[in-house]
């Protein structure tokens, strides 16, 4: 009588080890998304028993340093870059938009860019734009050099200026580019925006301040 022989796949031992890996890479994602959601949850509570007036946890790019809706938006006492007077004053009884902008971060040109467009369309009878760049204060005097080119080449045709760091320390201590600024025609901020946004965004918040006013 034959002697029955072992047939077990020599690769058995293999595949057994390719097993246990992938086990083991399982169990390893999910404690690693375990600590993620703990992580989570600790930031939210922290936000949220602190005491401050703004609840957390805080979205994207949240500065609560800045100037809130309703408050009175500071004045801006600049120059232009046409050598004339520039403040929020002047542009009373319209809206204004108001963005904080440098020649070095593709969304704020891109931004300017988004402006001119929204500037065109409204006129100026009904909407005031101002970009105050920040190119100095962030990245040094010769940064600035950069500015004028640029609203020369891109046509832009709303008052720019050069800000300062006691201009930015009054608007929240402006670091994320672009910030701006949605200003209602009694000069109080309404929205303000710490990241590009689309044209919908503002033309939005235009006209629920033309509803206001009506």
């Amino acid at each position: 009588m034959a002697t029955a022989k072992n047939t077990k796949p020599q690769n058995d031992k293999k595949t057994l080890t390719e097993e246990e890996l992938a086990r083991k890479e399982k169990i390893k994602n999910r404690i690693n998304w375990a600590l993620f959601l703990g992580a989570v949850l600790i930031f939210f509570i922290v936000n949220n028993i602190n005491g401050d007036d703004e609840p957390g946890a805080y979205p994207p790019y949240y500065n609560p340093l800045a100037p809130k809706a309703g408050t009175t938006a500071p004045e801006l006492n600049l120059v232009s870059l046409d050598g004339d007077s520039l403040s929020l004053a002047q542009f009373k009884g319209k809206p204004v938009i108001l963005t904080f902008w440098t020649t070095w971060n593709s969304p704020s040109l891109n931004t300017m860019k988004t402006l001119q467009t929204i500037y065109q369309q409204s006129g100026e009878e009904s909407l005031a734009v101002v970009a105050v760049s920040l190119d100095e204060v962030s990245r040094g005097d010769l940064a600035k050099q950069a500015v004028e080119p640029f609203v020369k080449d891109n046509n832009i045709t709303f008052p720019v200026a050069h800000g300062n760091a006691k201009l930015a320390e009054k608007y929240g201590k402006v670091t994320t580019f672009p910030t701006t600024f949605v200003i209602d025609s009694d000069g109080k901020v309404a929205s303000r925006f710490n990241q590009q946004v689309s044209p919908m965004v503002y033309m939005k918040t235009l006209s629920r301040l033309a509803a206001i006013n009506k």
